[in-house]
């Protein structure tokens, strides 16, 4: 798991496909994207990813101004989620494509989103 944290912090693009993230691991991300000034692409498809996992995320997002694009795709994210996600982005001017395919979006997620 350490190499996670080098590639988040030395590269710019972090591919970190189908592991199991734990919650920690979650914080720790959230964290390595705050202090990242380079990272520009994050894909976290395929880790069960929750509620829970998403807010640590949400919390930095608005700071970070290099990211572009972020996978969230195949996770288990729910409307509560989204709409999480949605108020993060409000700040943030640099991320332009968020791929949330193959999770429980329901309607009022998908327009939290749309609002934003």
């Amino acid at each position: 798991m350490l190499c996670i944290r080098y590639v988040i912090i030395q590269v710019r693009n972090c591919y970190h496909q189908n592991y199991k993230i734990i919650t920690e691991l979650h914080r720790f991300i959230a964290s390595a994207i705050l202090d990242n000034n380079s990272l520009v692409l994050i894909d976290l498809s395929g880790n069960n990813i929750s509620d829970e996992g998403v807010g640590d995320l949400c919390k930095v997002i608005p700071y970070n101004r290099t990211l572009a694009q972020l996978n969230l795709a195949d996770n288990k994210l729910g409307d509560s989620s989204v709409s999480k996600l949605a108020g993060s982005l409000v700040d943030n001017t640099s991320l332009v494509h968020i791929n949330l395919s193959g999770n429980f979006i329901g309607d009022d997620g998908a327009l939290s989103l749309f609002k934003v």
